[in-house]
């Protein structure tokens, strides 16, 4: 059995600690019963901690991932005892959306918005991509059939919500934009506020508010230092991801770059 006191002591806040402990306490099912589970939807880090504590027991069970496509940012895990040949059903579904696009243009906020509006959790919901006039989105199975019959409109836009197999999502490469932003320090508050472009009271009012992730965590903490790499996910705005550190203005400023 995995008790996971590591783990947990890994994880960023209270509401991480919720599902990681959820988590465990599902593999230790299917250490003790030999049925499959699964996880709810985690993030990148979040899988990593999972996979580490599965090493422990890897001779006893296996882990299979399940995403909107291969590289998902989001995933469930599935946990199976090895040598199992029970069922196979996929524990995500996808769900199509199509809408005339003449006439709007959908973002992944305003579907997620329109989701999170139905009383979901995020955790239920995986990753979204949006092309003209459509849109995937992948859930747990045990919502599609929800989510298709109350997914009838989207930002006053009308949709139609279809299940269809996952080989229905297009091959997108995601081409990421780059700004070049000019920070007094690698301050949390200053970053949002370069690439919001609003004063930097209203920045750390964001971050007080909890409408900013660092990493896929809720962070509070206005000096945060950020670094290469990290991503910011800011409510309202969107994501961003510091990229490098070009050098100093004539100002003495920061010169940095950020994707979005």
């Amino acid at each position: 059995m995995i008790k996971g006191d590591m783990a947990l002591s890994h994880c960023k806040d209270d509401a991480e600690r919720i599902v990681i402990r959820s988590v465990i306490d599902k593999i230790n099912l299917t250490l003790k019963k030999g049925v499959s589970t699964h996880t709810p939807f985690l993030n990148p880090e979040q899988r990593t901690i999972i996979e580490a504590l599965v090493e422990q027991v890897s001779a006893e069970i296996e882990v299979q991932e399940y995403g909107l496509v291969e590289d998902s940012e989001y995933a469930v895990l599935r946990f199976v005892s090895k040598g199992d040949s029970g069922s196979s059903d996929c524990p995500v579904s996808v769900i199509k959306l199509t809408y005339p696009k003449q006439f709007a243009e959908l973002a992944h906020r305003d579907v997620l918005g329109t989701l999170m509006s139905f009383g979901l959790k995020r955790e239920m919901i995986g990753d979204i991509r949006t092309l003209p006039g459509e849109a995937y989105i992948a859930v747990t199975r045990e919502l599609c059939t929800h989510v298709t019959e109350r997914l009838t409109r989207v930002k006053n836009v009308g949709v139609t919500a279809v299940e269809v197999e996952f080989g229905a999502v297009p091959d997108v490469t995601h081409e990421f934009k780059t700004m070049t932003v000019n920070l007094a320090s690698l301050r949390l508050d200053s970053l949002v506020a370069a690439v919001t472009r609003i004063s930097r009271d209203k920045a750390q009012s964001l971050v007080s508010s909890q409408k900013v992730k660092l990493n896929y965590g809720v962070c509070e903490d206005r000096s945060k230092q950020i670094k290469d790499g990290d991503l910011i996910s800011i409510r309202g705005y969107g994501r961003y991801c510091l990229g490098e550190i070009l050098g100093e203005s004539k100002k003495n400023r920061l010169r940095v770059n950020v994707r979005f």
